[in-house]
């Protein structure tokens, strides 16, 4: 919720691909007042062939994000190839993604953060054909 501006951009950057009808993005925004968030997010993070986290100082002081979001991701690599997700860090910021998140490829090159980029769209781009080759 702390990344809420930037999920919201990568989410717009990925809609101008234009992607197939029957994909879904699920995002914590999406869950409705009286709802089980708990249980919710991990049915989920379970469900999902692609886990995208954002980066940022703001995941690495989350214990739910920690405890709950990056274990079940990470655990998930131990399933068959067919059901395993891809896990893709987006480095939003400069913070050690690394200590959570380093064995798996980030979406811009080389983890440059999109924060980082002198025009911040061109970061989003990078990122949304990134996840958008993951997809097709």
């Amino acid at each position: 919720s702390q990344d809420r501006d930037s999920k919201n951009r990568l989410l717009q950057k990925l809609k101008t691909f234009h992607l197939k009808p029957d994909f879904h993005i699920w995002q914590d925004g999406l869950l409705l007042p009286g709802e089980n968030w708990d249980n919710n997010i991990k049915e989920n993070l379970m469900a999902a062939h692609v886990i995208i986290f954002l980066a940022s100082d703001h995941l690495l002081n989350s214990d739910y994000i920690r405890d709950v979001e990056l274990k079940t991701a990470i655990e998930r690599q131990n399933e068959p190839e067919s059901t395993r997700p891809h896990i893709v860090p987006v480095v939003l910021e400069k913070c050690n993604w690394e200590s959570v998140l380093g064995r798996f490829q980030a979406a811009t090159s080389k983890g440059k953060p999109v924060k980082s980029y002198k025009v911040h769209n061109d970061g989003w781009h990078e990122v949304a054909t990134s996840v958008v080759k993951l997809l097709i």
